[in-house]
Formats: structure tokens, C-alpha cells, sequence
């Protein structure tokens, strides 16, 4: 009977880390749309300018400065651990931590 309800629980946690991943998938696939569509200039990073008109999209606020200034805090953070050069922006590989934490901070992200 214990060995039972060791089995579920690792099955449990095994059908929890698949959702996760797909959910991790899903985020990335949804970041990298809107990177490709707020991305005006076609650099390979938001400006600020490109990076409030995307968080405004994302929340349906416009960010503050100190929201903005905080975002590419995080855009330069990401891009320095993931052992790639810091942007001056936010890179395609930063973008989805960035809208991320964006969006749990200022609201929900539109369907």
C-alpha cells in the first residue's frame, strides 16, 4: 500500500514537470511573437521605447519609468547570467523573463 502511494506521487510529480515544461514552451513561443512584433527596428533587441510599447500590450498600462528602468535591469541581468553579452535593451533570450516578471508585478497578460 505504501508502494502505491509512492508510485502515484512520483507520477504526480512526473505529469506536474511535463506541464510546467509545456507551460515553459508555451511562455517562450508567446515571448518570441511579441519580441518579433514589437521589435521594430529588426535588431534583435527592444529599445526602451520598443520595450514600454510592448509592456503596455502585455498589462494594458504604460509602464513607469522606474518600471522601465527595473525591466532592463532585469533584460541585462538575464543576458549576463545566460553567459551572453548585456544588451543595450532587451535581448530575444532576456524577453521572456522580462515580460514575465513584468506582468506578475502589473497585472495579467491578454488572451
Amino acid at each position: 500500500m505504501i508502494a502505491g502511494r509512492a508510485a502515484a506521487r512520483g507520477t504526480r510529480k512526473a505529469d506536474l514537470r511535463a506541464a510546467h515544461k509545456d507551460k515553459q514552451r508555451e511562455q517562450q513561443a508567446q515571448a518570441k511573437a511579441w519580441f518579433d512584433k514589437f521589435d521594430l527596428e529588426g535588431d534583435g533587441v527592444l529599445s526602451r521605447t520598443e520595450l514600454a510599447t510592448l509592456l503596455k500590450y502585455t498589462t494594458g498600462i504604460d509602464p513607469s519609468e522606474q518600471a522601465l528602468n527595473m525591466a532592463l535591469a532585469d533584460a541585462r541581468a538575464a543576458d549576463i547570467k545566460g553567459g551572453g553579452e548585456p544588451k543595450d535593451g532587451v535581448s530575444k533570450k532576456a524577453a521572456t523573463a522580462v515580460v514575465t516578471k513584468f506582468s506578475v508585478r502589473h497585472g495579467p497578460q491578454p488572451a
